[in-house]
């Protein structure tokens, strides 16, 4: 029978607390499976979630395990904001002004371990947290402190703060050639000295190697051998990232774009090198070398993947803007629900397409295109409007005129010159299709019909 997530969050915390031959009450272990849960299952959440982080935990590290419970507790953007919960233990230590977070400058001496953190983290009194410099993961180890005081020893504690802090994700070497896990060893050193917490040598290095065992599993989705399952998992980022991807399919065109186009210029800009990380031989070089390379594929395939279907959508927005404006997805391409009979869609108004004989139908973007992912509550699982694209352009010409979709969204070219650079076929064939699905615009759309001379 399977087992509720609150009752295997106890286990865990149950078996992690064992070895570390700490005892821990069933009311205390109920009452932190509690706060884990209701702090990470809020509506936004589609990623980060209890199971997420249960898929993080391992059963022979202890304090891998308590920290991957306790990483992802606090997910400030992604939120709006804190738990009531999370608010009542973490406020004494920051303040918000103007929608920023700032350190505060007067915390007590006697708060022993925030300034054992700050200390790990890095950071300054007065300083402002922002999500890309450790915000979550500083505030989430306030929570997790909270919580395991006076349960585990000064030297566990002092693990698990290193642990969560490896994961603050994409740091490339500094200036000197220091990686952050370089700078972690040398701040933990720091750290058991002057507060006095006895950690050896040996004990350093081998929880630095942990921390780095711990971060790449949790980014572990960059290097998984099948590109497709990358993308199903980047998918679920979307609505976490964009509130208007929450509520199903009733977004806008433009807000869909928007949704693309952070996510496509986020893995544009991402140096594949600072995803996955190695220490001290951890892991093994064969290992290591594997996880960067599919990392690198992984992020070749999503760019192109994103960047057509970013030009589909660029496509639509182009001729909803000139023919009376922004307007919802559905009423362009139809309902996303592909498996009702009969349903209306686009795609049943494009004219068919042989696929080229240089267009590798074998290829990952191919097939994820034409076949599709999971289906989401927000989205198709195939792509057929930026499959018909890539067919008749083919990937250089999709390349080529994603940089001037993104030209128009920059508001470097307007929608009417978007279109007049596009395939005057092309445009003429999606303007069709669009005209058979808008009813109410068709006459609009019919302008963008190319008609040959007879």
């Amino acid at each position: 029978m399977k087992t509720g997530i609150i009752q295997r969050l106890i286990d865990v915390l149950e078996d992690s607390f064992e070895n570390l031959n700490a005892n821990v009450s069933a009311a205390a272990l109920e009452d932190i499976a509690i706060t884990i849960h209701k702090a990470m299952s809020v509506e936004a959440r589609h990623f980060h979630t209890p199971e997420h982080v249960l898929g993080l935990v391992d059963t022979s590290n202890p304090i891998q395990s308590l920290a991957a419970l306790f990483h992802d507790i606090v997910y400030y953007q992604v939120d709006r904001g804190f738990s009531p919960e999370v608010y009542a233990v973490v406020s004494p230590f920051f303040h918000e002004d103007n929608s920023e977070i700032f350190i505060n400058d007067a915390v007590p001496q006697s708060e022993r371990f925030f300034h054992v953190a700050m200390d790990i983290f890095g950071l300054l009194p007065g300083q402002t947290l922002a999500p890309a410099s450790g915000l979550n993961e500083f505030i989430s180890t306030l929570v997790m402190y909270s919580k395991l005081q006076g349960i585990l020893p000064d030297k566990e504690l002092l693990k698990i703060i290193v642990y969560i802090e490896a994961t603050i994700p994409f740091r490339g070497p500094d200036a000197n050639g220091l990686s952050a896990f370089d700078k972690l060893e040398m701040r933990l050193r720091q750290a058991a000295q002057a507060y006095a917490i006895p950690l050896g040598e040996d004990e350093i290095i081998s929880s630095i190697q942990g921390a780095v065992v711990f971060a790449n599993t949790d980014v572990e989705n960059f290097s998984e051998p099948d590109p497709a399952q990358f993308l199903e998992n980047t998918w679920k980022l979307l609505p976490e990232t964009n509130i208007a991807l929450r509520s199903g399919s009733v977004y806008s065109i433009r807000e869909y774009r928007f949704a693309l186009q952070k996510m496509h210029g986020f893995l544009v800009d991402l140096d594949p090198d600072t995803v996955m990380h190695q220490y001290k031989g951890v892991p093994p070089d064969d290992i290591y070398q594997d996880k960067v390379q599919h990392t690198r594929c992984n992020l070749e395939t999503a760019r192109e993947y994103l960047g057509t279907k970013l030009l589909a959508t660029a496509m639509l927005e182009a001729l909803a803007e000139l023919t009376g404006g922004d307007a919802p997805m559905s009423l362009f391409m139809g309902d996303i629900e592909t498996d009702i009979e009969d349903m209306k869609r686009m795609e049943d108004y494009l004219p068919a397409v042989e696929t080229p004989e240089h267009i590798d139908t074998n290829s990952t973007v191919f097939r994820l295109l034409d076949s599709g992912r999971s289906r989401t509550d927000f989205d198709m699982k195939n792509a057929p409007l930026a499959l018909f694209l890539y067919k008749v352009l083919g990937p250089e010409k999709v390349l080529l005129y994603t940089q001037h979709a993104r030209q128009m969204f920059a508001g470097q070219i307007s929608a009417k010159e978007f279109l007049g650079l596009m395939d005057p076929d092309v445009t003429s064939a999606v303007a069709n299709a669009c005209a058979s699905m808008v009813l109410t615009r068709s006459e609009k759309l019919a302008k963008y019909v190319y008609k040959p001379s007879s």
